[in-house]
């Protein structure tokens, strides 16, 4: 995998991280906090996320501030299950999320995987489509349980 990348029609460089400092952690809280899926989450909520995500990976200005993100949970073998893909509002339509999801699925650790998956809103699936993933015809459905311990 690269360390960096170079954005389309521009010559600037995005380093890419595979672990997060502090200062990144609450760049990172701040992304969520502007999402509408993740804005009740806390920045204890956020090192924890990040810590115990089999993988993540973010894209960084070159002096380190976090404006891209996303994380994967995994058995290493058959799933992969792609979350939290976040560009900051400033940096999108530069190929950042293109990066990342390049980054994930070239990922050294994840070559055995069978399938990526990932939860987005319809809007998104152009976009996720140009990279091959597509809308499963099995006849399944994501169920969620809310916990209200």
């Amino acid at each position: 995998l690269k360390n960096d990348v170079v954005v389309k029609n521009k010559n600037v460089k995005f380093p890419i991280v595979f672990s997060l400092t502090e200062s990144q952690l609450n760049e990172l809280l701040n992304l969520y906090k502007e999402q509408w899926w993740s804005k009740h989450r806390t920045i204890h909520d956020t090192k924890t996320i990040a810590k115990e995500s089999d993988i993540i990976i973010g894209v960084t200005t070159k002096t380190g501030q976090l404006v891209g993100f996303l994380r994967v949970l995994t058995d290493f073998v058959d799933i992969a299950v792609i979350y939290d893909v976040i560009i900051h509002k400033n940096y999108q339509k530069r190929g950042l999320g293109t990066t990342l999801i390049n980054q994930v699925t070239q990922h050294p650790k994840l070559q055995a995987i069978r399938y990526f998956d990932l939860f987005c809103k319809p809007e998104m699936n152009t976009f996720y489509q140009k990279f091959g993933f597509d809308i499963p015809k099995t006849g399944t459905n994501m169920l969620r349980f809310k916990y209200n311990g």
